[in-house]
């Protein structure tokens, strides 16, 4: 589905903005349940994006028709956490360290906290804390492996998820420097060239292959559930590709070659949007499915695969290639704290 008939339904424009600036997220375990997890900031984020939506027939939506559909869905979103996982006892324990349970079962004393948490969209929600100590130590085998299993499969699908949540900061930082390029300014190309290189190194080498180990296990487990998703190595070619047209199209523009404003806006914003999508597609299809599909064993052999490369530009020992663009981030961050007061 095009990025364009999103925007020309009128409910799933408004859920595609809300879910896109994180503030909603659908819980995994219970996909009718969508969860208000963004402050104020992150919905009016949301609002201003659904604004910039265009239908296919050239058209954006009317200011007050979208604001009765976002009163809508708000209304009817949970607060912060999932209340069915709350009530029953769905939520699955998670934690840092995912080797906690060899720990107990070798006998290890263990006094640390697991947290149990609805996961929606990659955002864990606190709802009790639990020490699993003495339940752990009267497990069997099967249970422990099962229990690892799980441990495992939220580890790996939270850290895709927050990964997905550092590459929206990174959309958010490019759009801002694209508008400044639309009214005739100088964006800031140090700025553009930085995340350019980010998507070339970080989603390409590590994080597109760690989901299509996940979706490998999800079409032997469940082929109609990877069938919905789509080919995901295809789109992630696709996406490949546009961030080439966006690095020509800034390359030509530092070149002062002759380059239609117009054209490097619609190669760039071609690239947001679908990044956006392919996002969005992941978090609400992909990552439920394979949570539900797979089994222990298969959450097991894909952490054995993964590599513990760091985030060139989110972690500790962030590149120094970056630098501009995390003083970016952190200047839009503090203009949307600003705001909030």
């Amino acid at each position: 589905m095009s990025v364009n008939s999103y925007a020309d339904d009128l409910s799933s424009a408004v859920h595609f903005a809300l879910e896109t600036t994180h503030a909603i997220a659908v819980c995994p375990f219970h996909l009718g349940v969508t969860i208000r997890i963004g402050d104020d900031a992150a919905e009016s984020h949301a609002v201003a994006r659904a604004r910039k939506l265009v239908k296919s027939d050239g058209t954006a939506w009317q200011g007050e028709v979208l604001r009765k559909e976002f009163v809508r869905q708000l209304s009817k979103a949970a607060d912060r956490y999932c209340p069915h996982c709350a009530m029953f006892g769905d939520a699955v324990a998670t934690q840092d360290n995912a080797d906690v349970n060899r720990s107990h079962s070798s006998g290890d004393d263990y006094e640390n906290e697991t947290q149990f948490a609805c996961e929606g969209c990659g955002d864990l929600v606190e709802l009790e804390r639990a020490k699993l100590r003495d339940d752990i130590g009267s497990v069997d085998k099967d249970r422990n492996a099962f229990l690892n299993g799980s441990l495992e499969a939220m580890a790996i699908i939270e850290r895709l998820s927050r990964e997905h949540r550092n590459i929206e900061a990174l959309l958010v930082v490019l759009e801002r420097e694209l508008e400044i390029f639309d009214r005739g300014g100088r964006p800031d190309y140090e700025v553009i060239r930085a995340i350019i290189s980010y998507f070339e190194i970080y989603p390409e080498v590590y994080h597109h292959p760690q989901e299509d180990l996940v979706f490998a296990k999800l079409e032997l487990r469940d082929p109609a559930a990877a069938a919905k998703v789509g080919d995901l190595a295809l789109e992630h070619q696709k996406g490949a590709e546009r961030l080439r047209r966006v690095a020509q199209a800034v390359d030509g523009v530092l070149a002062d070659r002759e380059v239609l404003r117009q054209n490097v806006d619609h190669i760039v914003r071609d690239f947001i949007d679908h990044e956006r999508h392919h996002i969005m597609m992941e978090d609400r299809d992909f990552f439920p499915a394979a949570l539900e599909a797979l089994e222990p064993q298969d959450w097991n052999e894909i952490a054995s695969a993964l590599t513990n490369h760091q985030d060139p530009l989110f972690s500790e020992a962030a590149e120094e290639t970056f630098d501009a663009l995390r003083a970016r981030i952190l200047q839009l961050e503090q203009e949307a704290e600003a705001e909030r007061h």
